[in-house]
């Protein structure tokens, strides 16, 4: 009996120790900043699953481990990073989140985005009130990199409420 309860208490802790760091990711019992450190030493310990990890932490509800899902892709599987980011920018919530998409796509030179940029400069997340958000000089930018032909895209946003916007736009027809 004694045998039994060792061995079963046994499997239960192997068990336990094989789960635990992906639960504890993804567990709202675990403070936030353990949360990111566990995703973090997860894909450096086991690289051969940061794909998997990275796609699961995209779902998340929490926007830190969505946006370390993107940045993790970036690195393991680039051509699958554009396609997430795609769809990052046009429908997360959280603008860090879609900020860092933008970047993706700016370090994955994803020129196909080029749409979906552009529709992401008139997004209403994308402002605040009438405000325009710090994310909308970001995406002009990219776009200016990717040298984008859409000149009539720039001119129309010449007069942009927000001064950078229009500056960049003015730039990028010079």
């Amino acid at each position: 009996m004694k045998k039994l309860f060792i061995l079963s208490m046994f499997s239960y802790l192997c068990v336990q120790a094989a789960i635990s760091p992906v639960a504890d990711v993804f567990s709202e019992k675990v403070p936030h900043d353990q949360r990111w450190k566990k995703y973090h030493d997860y894909i450096l310990k086991q690289p051969q699953k940061a794909q998997d990890m990275a796609l699961k932490a995209l779902k998340s509800k929490d926007w830190f481990l969505r946006e370390a899902g993107l940045k993790t892709l970036v690195t393991v599987n680039p051509e699958r990073a554009k396609i997430e980011a795609r769809l990052v920018l046009q429908k997360d919530p959280a603008m860090l989140v879609r900020a860092s998409a933008v970047t993706a796509l700016k370090i994955l030179k994803d020129t196909k985005s080029e749409s979906v940029l552009w529709e992401s400069l008139k997004d209403p997340r994308n402002f605040r009130k009438d405000q325009s958000l710090w994310i909308r000089p970001q995406i002009m930018a990219t776009l200016i990199e990717f040298k984008s032909n859409h000149k009539e895209n720039f001119k129309s946003f010449y007069d942009d409420k927000d001064p950078q916007v229009a500056r960049l736009a003015r730039h990028a027809t010079k």
